[in-house]
């Protein structure tokens, strides 16, 4: 006789592990007749379980980005992004790589960085602030680019959904060089 069984595995049984997990299923049969074969009466079947789960980045963007930058002074950026863990894994680590980058006559400041957001729960909205320093070096209109990532931090476990797991914004600002004034006079 041919018997499946199918186990419902914990959702946080890899998270709580620290890495992939095995588990062991263990049958025996016997009988009231004696058997004249006791070798074949235990069998054991042990499964690797690792995390699958879809995480993603829900949205991303810039929060009360400057409309103007002055010529050669650093200026401070915020962009704000939303991940999540659609599951069926939770919770999982998340691996979260970013960039900035400008025209040639501008600096980004990282230009690359990575971060990591931990047991991110089953439909959690975390939310995760990006802090940039930009600057422009010659007057006119400049777009920087910033790009996130999200991926599984530990080895093994895997994202059943590549496409929601990067996203991106462009930051359009002026650059400006200040005016001065000249002494002047008024004349009565």
């Amino acid at each position: 006789a041919s018997v499946t069984i199918v186990a419902n595995v914990d959702a946080a049984l890899v998270h709580n592990a620290g890495a992939a997990a095995t588990i062991t299923n263990n049958a025996s049969v016997s009988n009231q007749i004696t058997d004249p074969n006791t070798n074949n009466d235990i069998a054991s079947v042990t499964t690797n379980v690792v995390a699958q789960a879809d995480l993603a980045i829900v949205s991303f963007g810039a929060v009360t980005p400057p409309a103007e930058i002055t010529v050669g002074q650093d200026t401070a950026l915020l962009l704000r992004k939303v991940i999540t863990n659609n599951g069926p894994s939770a919770p999982m680590d998340a691996a979260l790589t970013r960039t900035g980058a400008g025209p040639a006559d501008t600096a980004v400041t990282p230009g690359t960085a990575t971060d990591q957001a931990l047991a991110v729960a089953l439909n959690e909205q975390r939310s995760l602030d990006e802090n940039y320093t930009v600057r422009c070096d010659s007057a006119g209109p400049h777009t920087f680019t910033f790009a996130s990532a999200i991926q599984p931090l530990r080895q093994g476990d895997t994202d059943t959904n590549g496409a929601n797991n990067t996203a991106s914004v462009d930051v359009s600002v002026n650059c400006v060089v200040p005016a001065a004034l000249a002494d002047f006079a008024i004349a009565s």
